[in-house]
């Protein structure tokens, strides 16, 4: 189980020579607990262990307390987080987003799977429904099919509503009503 407890931004306000790191509580709606797939939880056991390794070896390093951090064990700066992101774009070769467009990217598969809209909106940490809403994107060739399907669907209904009674059913009487 992953357990989100805590929000971290770097902070420079304007005429301030540097910036501070400011930890608080997730906004609300952001704190829970989402289920880790098993994908997820071998590349954190990897993680931690190339961490412990790091802790053990590197002059310096000092424990934050969070989970991904630099080689000397320091907060991550997001600009350096969007550095490593477009990197592994590349070596990926795939289009380059910002880091924050995975989040509709997520919701967006997690919608095109037919995932129920409450637990898209749990993963993404939202209070309100309308805001994962705008999070969702459905692609074209997605509603074009929808679409087709519905004509596939009214034009059966229309053709058998079109197709002639049998006439053993037209010359029966009406059945007498009590």
């Amino acid at each position: 189980m992953i357990h989100i407890r805590r929000a971290l931004a770097w902070v420079k306000m304007p005429g301030e020579a540097a910036g501070r790191w400011d930890e608080r509580e997730p906004k609300r709606g952001s704190k829970r607990d989402l289920p880790m797939t098993e994908t997820i939880y071998r590349a954190l056991v990897r993680h931690i262990a190339k961490r412990q390794e790091e802790a053990a070896t590197v002059k310096g390093w000092t424990d934050s307390g969070f989970l991904f951090v630099s080689v000397t064990g320091a907060r991550l700066h997001e600009r350096n987080v969007t550095t490593a992101f477009e990197k592994l774009c590349t070596r990926a070769n795939v289009p380059r987003i910002r880091l924050h467009d995975t989040r509709h990217s997520c919701g967006t598969l997690l919608h095109l799977q037919g995932a129920d809209p409450f637990i898209i909106q749990r993963v993404l940490g939202h209070s309100q429904l309308s805001t994962t809403r705008r999070y969702t994107h459905v692609p074209a060739a997605v509603t074009k099919a929808a679409l087709t399907g519905m004509e596939r669907m009214i034009s059966s209904a229309v053709e058998k509503k079109e197709q002639p009674e049998p006439a053993a059913s037209r010359d029966k009487p009406a059945a007498p009503i009590n």
